[in-house]
């Protein structure tokens, strides 16, 4: 745990109050903590400049879950607001600590759509996933949260305050949004950004393949793509074991036929002429005459229509940790998931036969997530070893094919953080921050 002096805390209360710079004795996942509640940048700057001077460890938070005893940790929960909705440039400007809800709200009273991490859970802050650049159900279509940011309000360790909130159309602007979100608040902090905003979709078709294996997966997502265009908002390929997760999670969903692998397609118009009905039923045609899937339910009538809506909302439960499960995600090439999810379940097969293995790629987006189950073991610490000997099999095959392992961040086989590319990070990250105060670890 880091030590403050009794001068240099008085100093940090001061700069927005006692209530605002708290030390958690005994209070659950913040035990033995030190946090800064900001309400304003002006205040975070003061206050980072502060521990600049005095040397003290920083580092944003999102959430409690997050917050570590070696540095002060830094919420956004006051900084939380919609600062303007500009329907000409159709843009939003949002504080970091502003909740998905909110700015969705705010986004659709404007009559627009807010992209940005569309199945994020309740509460989730949007400061948080810009700072992962966190790639989640609607990228495809949309872009990444790095391609959807305008402009940026950037605080630096020193207490700097960047601010391209106004004048966004720059190449300082652009520059300063591509290093720091994605930085995971290692060398500074976003405290408010610029979010583009798109036009509600009139129309959304949805078709369920039934595939026997994952061998035409990847020329059923090249099809999707050369017939529907900027049309294709999703494409989710999930287990047998994923589907009957599905169907525990949400009872009232229709039960498919069976099937070793599926494929959830989805396209979206901003208007409303039933050209998407017409896409899905080519679709499906061609895809079954060139032997890619089995057979497929579209959404032509209402009954699978509203069977597929419930079964679209409800995949999300396979994007994050299932009861009794442990849970990984990593990106992935798109190009390389299909043989990933071949390899995965080969190896996985022969070293872990007790396993059960739910993985769910979002091909659009290039995200990959994995729950797993070791139900027939005898107790949950002979399973917490099995997962953990599991994960280190995913994140060997995640780093064989180029991707990046979301929790521990091993990207493109350099895990032990060495090499020129390694250098060049630590370098940039010593121009910004030559003490290394920010999320040091």
């Amino acid at each position: 745990m880091i030590e403050l002096s009794i001068d240099l805390k008085e100093k940090m209360e001061s700069i927005a109050g006692k209530d605002a710079f708290v030390f958690y004795e005994s209070e659950g996942e913040k035990d033995g903590t030190y946090a800064f509640y900001p309400s304003s940048s002006e205040e975070l700057s003061r206050f980072s400049s502060l521990c600049y001077r005095h040397r003290v460890p920083m580092r944003p938070c999102s959430d409690e879950t997050s917050a570590r005893s070696d540095t002060v940790n830094v919420f956004f929960d006051r900084m939380d607001k919609v600062l303007s909705v500009d329907p000409v440039s159709r843009t939003i400007t949002v504080q970091a600590g502003c909740t998905f809800e909110t700015a969705r709200r705010a986004a659709d009273e404007a009559g627009f759509l807010f992209p940005l991490y569309m199945n994020a859970p309740e509460g989730a802050r949007i400061g948080g996933r810009l700072a992962t650049n966190y790639i989640n159900a609607g990228v495809f279509r949309y872009g990444t949260p790095k391609e959807l940011t305008l402009g940026t309000q950037l605080v630096l360790p020193d207490g700097t305050v960047k601010d391209t909130l106004e004048n966004y159309a720059t190449s300082e602007s652009d520059t300063m949004k591509n290093l720091f979100v994605g930085s995971h608040g290692s060398i500074g902090f976003i405290t408010a950004a610029v979010i583009r905003l798109h036009p509600k979709a009139a129309e959304v078709r949805r078709m369920l393949c039934l595939c026997d294996g994952l061998s035409g997966i990847s020329k059923l997502f090249a099809l999707s793509q050369h017939l529907g265009a900027t049309l294709l908002t999703g494409f989710d390929v999930f287990s047998k074991s994923g589907m009957e997760e599905i169907l525990k999670e949400v009872p009232s969903i229709q039960k498919p036929f069976e099937a070793s692998w599926y494929v959830l397609i989805e396209f979206s118009s901003t208007v409303a002429n039933d050209r998407l009905g017409s896409f899905l039923e080519e679709l499906k045609k061609e895809a079954v005459q060139k032997g890619l899937i089995r057979d497929a339910v579209t959404s032509k009538y209402a009954e699978d229509a509203e069977n597929l809506a419930r079964m679209e909302r409800s995949v999300q439960c396979l994007a994050r940790c299932a009861d009794g499960a442990y849970f990984k995600e990593a990106v992935l090439p798109v190009s390389k998931t299909v043989d990933f999810l071949e390899r995965l379940g080969v190896q996985a097969a022969y070293a872990f036969p007790k396993a059960s293995l739910m993985p769910l790629a979002r091909m659009g987006e290039g995200a990959l997530f994995l729950n797993v189950r070791f139900s027939e073991l005898e107790n949950d610490e002979a399973a917490l070893t099995e997962s953990e000997k599991m994960f280190k099999l995913f994140d060997t095959l995640v780093c064989q094919a180029g991707g990046m392992c979301a929790v521990s961040q091993k990207a493109g086989g350099s895990a032990d953080g060495k090499g020129e590319i390694a250098d060049m990070i630590r370098a940039l990250k010593a121009s910004f921050d030559p003490y290394n105060l920010m999320n040091p670890t």
